[in-house]
């Protein structure tokens, strides 16, 4: 029987730059991560008292060998866009003999893609978790634990693992009674902001979203109280800054959150001297409530991210999210931009997500949403390619209709792949999508900024700042180093400027919202760098193929034949070297990885034609 003394949590490394990471921006503040692993925190606060826990964050520095040997069990979380990372991790258990549990949003889904864990765990923990640590520590853990809502997934999860499993079907469990997340084992300053819950589930039935789909249409909450202890508890630590209420729709139970959460918090707030500030996610509707607004305002809420995806109406509706639709009169981006400055002259920011890729989206769909971006004075978008995500509607549908192609990356920005076949050429929707790329946040973020300085106007009003920023003054120094040699420096200092004309108390906003600029500027670079380069590689090689079959096929032993080869061979790398060599810097690590892949691809063409030189001296 195995002893269970101590338990290594790992969350893996995060290796796809993508949009939300904010990695760039956090060198400038000196920050490792964007936010701690709230599941994994709460996992730790399930596992009974006598465990000895401890928390490895990949994304602050990797987990070493001798950390995973010394614990009994290590259990891993992990999103889709971690698999690799998730996948490294494990055989570096197996490898050293250790039991590996993996679970989170990649496994509830994607459990059949993830090989050679020694346990699985999928669904909420809240129901299951306790079975399998009772079983593992009696030695006869099952492959597989978990809870999931319906019968039919039951049934897949228990032929996938032949039997050996044991699920909890049915309701979903309350968040009344959780156990308090172990906020003790991070190092909070090491990160740019905390994260706590309140709730789970979204009534928005959208297509293309899993979150309904794992969480159910039934958002429940946690208890007002609940949520204070998880901030006194932070607070605690000393930390003072931005948290995260990382719900997918904060307002997903609108009276429980009017009536009873913002009312706590407020009070919470004034009595605690307002140490915080939050952002969240919520729907477009947020702005229909005035009281709503207000007293987010005062609890100390300064942005939302919301998911306009689209200002075209024909998409909302075929995507079932017609909430962002104007029924009435089918002027949807008018009501958009009506909802956008009425929840931003409420003093809250709004960031937003993009989707390009609709059936029924127009073809200069990016002209459309840079346009309505600009208007809405929304200097953050995540604009990226639609996917189809697993279990959702969107794929169920597509998988009827033949079109899927492949299961989704995971990254949904800044990527330029589609994993299904779309009604339009996808080669068409890529080069939009980029466009769309440049349009946002091009080579000098003249857009950019003009954005920003709209939002800080409509925001100054109702703007209130209860705490000072900690090491203002140093991230605005290194903001000036970082910027002003840029291609975006003058912009940017221009920016500043005006602000400080305009209105000086939301100078400290001016610069959080350059800083943020230059990360996205730096993935866009990234991005689009890397996607010309991958499909400049790909096309020389299958010409510089094509080339060595025609030759092997009509080789007549032609020596001079052979030293044409080689020169064409010498000739396509040195001009790949030549492309690498035109991108900045922040491409090199990128270019320098698929130049590496392309070499090898080049001598296996190349092979053949070399062992007939060879055979000719």
């Amino acid at each position: 029987m195995p002893d269970l003394i101590r338990v290594a949590l790992v969350y893996p490394e995060y290796r796809t730059p993508a949009y939300w990471s904010f990695k760039e921006a956090l060198k400038i503040i000196k920050k490792r991560s964007n936010m701690p692993p709230y599941g994994l925190l709460s996992i730790a606060g399930m596992l009974p008292a006598h465990i000895q826990v401890r928390l490895y964050d990949e994304n602050i520095r990797p987990v070493r060998d001798e950390e995973l040997a010394k614990a009994d069990l290590i259990m891993a979380s992990a999103m889709i866009i971690q698999k690799d990372s998730l996948r490294d991790l494990i055989v570096r258990c197996n490898k050293l003999g250790k039991p590996i549990m993996v679970g989170g949003p990649l496994v509830n889904t994607g459990y059949a893609d993830v090989f050679d864990a020694n346990h699985y765990f999928i669904g909420e923990a809240e129901q299951g978790l306790a079975t399998f640590l009772a079983d593992f520590q009696a030695g006869n853990a099952r492959k597989a634990y978990g809870h999931v809502a319906d019968d039919a997934k039951a049934t897949r999860i228990r032929q996938h693992f032949n039997g050996d499993c044991e699920l909890i079907v049915g309701q979903r469990p309350s968040l009344q009674n959780l156990p308090m997340p172990r906020f003790d084992l991070i190092e909070h300053a090491q990160y740019a902001s905390m994260a706590v819950q309140f709730s789970r589930g979204c009534p928005v039935a959208c297509d293309f979203c899993d979150i309904w789909k794992q969480y159910g249409r039934m958002p429940r909450t946690k208890a007002a109280r609940r949520l204070l202890a998880e901030l006194d508890a932070i607070r605690n630590l000393g930390y003072r800054g931005s948290v995260f209420i990382v719900d997918d729709n904060f307002i997903g139970n609108k009276n429980v959150v009017k009536k009873d959460l913002l009312p706590a918090l407020v009070e919470w707030q004034r009595n605690a001297e307002y140490p915080f500030s939050f952002f969240t996610e919520a729907t477009i509707t947020l702005a229909d409530d005035d009281e709503l607004l207000a007293l987010m305002n005062e609890a100390g809420f300064d942005m939302v991210f919301v998911g306009i995806e689209t200002p075209d109406e024909k998409s909302f509706l075929a995507s079932n999210k017609g909430l962002n639709t104007d029924r009435k009169n089918h002027q949807t981006a008018a009501k958009l931009l009506k909802q956008i400055e009425k929840i931003q002259r409420s003093g809250i920011e709004v960031s937003t997500g993009l989707i390009v890729g609709f059936d029924n989206e127009p073809e200069n769909v990016d002209q459309v949403m840079s346009d309505f971006i600009q208007q809405a004075k929304i200097p953050i978008a995540m604009a990226g390619l639609l996917t189809a995500l697993p279990e959702t509607e969107l794929e169920n549908r597509l998988l009827l209709e033949g079109r899927m192609l492949s299961k989704s990356s995971g990254n949904n920005t800044h990527g330029f792949e589609m994993n299904f076949e779309p009604k339009r050429p996808a080669a068409e929707i890529i080069a939009t999508y980029k466009q769309l790329l440049v349009a946002l946040y091009g080579s000098n973020l003249s857009r950019y900024f003009e954005r920003c300085d709209g939002l800080l106007d409509r925001i100054a009003p109702k703007l209130v700042r209860r705490h000072r920023i900690k090491g203002g003054e140093l991230i605005f120094l290194r903001s000036l180093i970082r910027m002003l040699p840029s291609r975006y420096g003058w912009n940017y200092f221009k920016f500043l400027t005006k602000r400080l004309l305009k209105n000086p108390f939301t100078f400290a906003e001016a610069v959080t919202l350059g800083v943020k600029g230059v990360h996205l500027a730096h993935i866009t670079r990234w991005a689009i760098e890397s996607h010309e380069l991958t499909t400049y590689c790909d096309q020389a090689l299958r010409q510089f193929d094509d080339y060595c079959k025609s030759v092997q096929n009509s080789y007549r032993e032609s020596r001079q034949q052979l030293e044409q080869a080689y020169e064409r061979k010498s000739g396509v790398l040195r001009d790949v070297r030549r492309r690498i060599r035109k991108f900045k810097l922040e491409s090199h690590d990128s270019a320098k990885a698929r130049y590496a892949e392309f070499v090898r691809a080049v001598y296996d063409s190349f092979g053949p034609i070399e062992h007939l030189m060879k055979s000719t001296e």
